[in-house]
């Protein structure tokens, strides 16, 4: 994903709202978007900088289920 303000990387970006128009698109109601995301410092998973992270994922504000396969693709 690439930050539509710098055009950098997301997980290297340095603009200082980054976090929070992620959060805010994470957890927006009316977003059709799914997002990996930490739940122990509740970023981004590329702008987490836990030791061990523990990821999700997450859409609407709320979790989604991933089956232990995985997610199947086209």
């Amino acid at each position: 994903m690439v930050c539509g303000v710098c055009n950098e990387d997301i997980g290297v970006c340095l603009c200082p709202d980054a976090d929070a128009k992620l959060y805010a698109l994470a957890y927006d109601p009316d977003a059709l978007l799914m997002f990996k995301w930490c739940r122990h410092c509740d970023r981004y998973y590329t702008r987490c900088r836990c030791a061990v992270p523990a990821f999700f994922v997450i859409s609407r504000g709320k979790e989604i289920s991933i089956p232990a396969k995985g997610v199947a693709s086209a």
